[in-house]
């Protein structure tokens, strides 16, 4: 029982690393922004939150080009996280 929760916890620290390594390695000022202003790493919510926030600046007659910047940073995070490769 004691070597599963050390190797799970062992495993955790490594998924850890690993997520903050891709995070780093990120060259996007404006999906570096978003990812310090949201102050979480669940990508899965940034993306609901990143669609969300696309169709309200639509929806309230936002600026188009800021939408595209929030389209642009959401996209690249979503290949980079589906090709492995930091975009």
């Amino acid at each position: 029982m004691v070597l599963v929760w050390h190797m799970t916890l062992k495993y955790f620290h490594t998924m850890l690393y690993a997520l903050h390594v891709f995070i780093t390695k990120f060259d996007d000022k404006d999906l570096l922004k978003i990812l310090d202003v949201v102050k979480t790493k669940n990508f899965e919510l940034i993306m609901q939150q990143l669609d969300t926030f696309s169709v309200l600046i639509q929806a309230f007659w936002g600026n188009p080009k800021f939408r595209s910047r929030v389209d642009l940073a959401s996209s690249k995070l979503k290949q980079s996280l589906l090709s492995g490769d930091v975009v």
